[in-house]
């Protein structure tokens, strides 16, 4: 279960895509960690962060530090979204999560294949 949501409401949306001609680059909105901009919020803000993939490759995202709930997958919400920590980003797909910045820190946000990480597609979320 999920604490309740702060006062703040934070938007964020990354554009994944890479591997173009069988290199080994990812990216997230066109930079590659730690170039990415890191995702600053504050303890209690909800966080809704949209994943839209460009790439041929699916991307399980996952977010170290907080539980972030899957509320649409491309055009369907869910009533019911599941509580979980990664998300698979298939091609072409746009999936949105929401979490609250309960966990202090800086957390990476990052694709858990080693060889898209590697590459570059990660990023950091700051909850202060």
């Amino acid at each position: 279960m999920l604490p309740p949501a702060g006062s703040g409401r934070q938007s964020f949306r990354l554009t994944l895509s890479g591997g173009m001609m069988g290199s080994n680059v990812w990216t997230i909105n066109g930079k590659t960690y730690p170039q990415t901009e890191v995702m600053e919020v504050h303890r209690g803000d909800l966080v809704r962060v949209s994943l839209f993939n460009m790439s041929m490759e699916a991307h399980p995202f996952h977010l170290h530090g907080q539980s972030f709930r899957i509320v649409r997958r491309n055009d369907r919400a869910f009533a019911a979204p599941l509580v979980k920590d990664t998300v698979d980003v298939g091609h072409m797909e746009t999936v949105e999560i929401e979490f609250v910045a309960h966990n202090p820190g800086d957390w990476m946000f990052h694709c858990h294949k080693p060889m898209h990480m590697d590459g570059g597609m990660a990023t950091l979320v700051k909850v202060g």
